[in-house]
């Protein structure tokens, strides 16, 4: 089925309060979704000249957040988002020459990455681009978010620096059949102890063998891609790069969608 716009922005019918600004999109199908784009602080909107009108403009990207609020009715393919976009990379701030910005999804247990990031520089300021997402969705409440990659100097966010948006679509089309539930109602299997010796395991993942797999301590937080299951940074998991898969292990493990790192949530080994 071709996508197609779901909801729309121009961000002409925001609404501010200090440092927060709201906008309510503007649904193809009312009955199927609705919602909203806000931020956590970091604004307000501003109104950018010659003829760009208002913009969703957000500050410190990184400790604030900028994320859209929807809802679904019915199953739906969300396929990414298009719009405009405006940033500055002054030297000496975080920013510079370059960083970019990651699409992430919280289906109502937290963020997670969704398709790849994009690289914003002083070239690409003004223009239109679309990040992907590819994701089926039941019925029901999702956030997306904006997050910064790539800072100079490991910065949490994009100091002073600004980040703007206009002309903003979500896309997709409705599903004939209900997708799969959300990670937190898929019945896990039992976990995988750890082994000892020489701090690698093999483990089966979707019905292939992943072997080779190091174990070690996880620095960031993230999914168990045997269980669903969600980890913390220090967690103890078994590790695999994508880079590192064979070509039947991609293919069985993730279809059409483009490969990722590997992480297996291990227990901690018996006394």
């Amino acid at each position: 089925m071709t996508d197609a716009a779901l909801l729309f922005w121009d961000f002409e019918n925001v609404m501010s309060d200090r440092g927060v600004s709201v906008a309510v999109g503007v649904p193809t199908d009312p009955a199927l979704v609705s919602g909203f784009v806000s931020q956590t602080g970091g604004g307000p909107a501003e109104v950018f000249g010659n003829g760009v009108g208002t913009v969703f403009l957000t500050r410190n990207l990184g400790t604030n957040d900028v994320f859209l609020w929807f809802t679904l009715t019915r199953p739906a393919h969300l396929a990414g988002l298009t719009f405009r976009h405006w940033h500055n990379h002054n030297p000496g701030y975080p920013t510079c020459p370059n960083y970019r910005v990651q699409l992430q999804l919280d289906s109502g247990d937290g963020y997670e990455n969704v398709g790849e990031p994009l690289e914003l520089c002083n070239d690409n300021s003004g223009g239109t681009d679309t990040m992907l997402v590819g994701r089926d969705l039941a019925p029901g409440g999702y956030k997306l978010r904006w997050h910064p990659k790539g800072l100079k100097g490991k910065a949490r966010d994009t100091s002073s620096e600004f980040i703007a948006f206009k002309n903003l679509v979500l896309t997709g089309h409705v599903l004939a059949d209900a997708p799969p539930p959300r990670a937190a109602e898929v019945h896990r299997a039992p976990a995988v102890p750890a082994p000892s010796g020489d701090g690698y395991v093999d483990i089966e993942i979707a019905g292939v063998l992943v072997d080779g797999m190091k174990v070690m301590e996880s620095k960031y937080g993230g999914k168990c891609a045997r269980t669903g299951e969600r980890f913390e940074a220090g967690a103890r998991i078994a590790f695999k790069h994508r880079d590192a898969l064979s070509a039947e292990q991609k293919a069985t493990i993730f279809g059409t969608k483009k490969p990722t790192h590997l992480a297996v949530l291990l227990e901690a080994t018996p006394a």
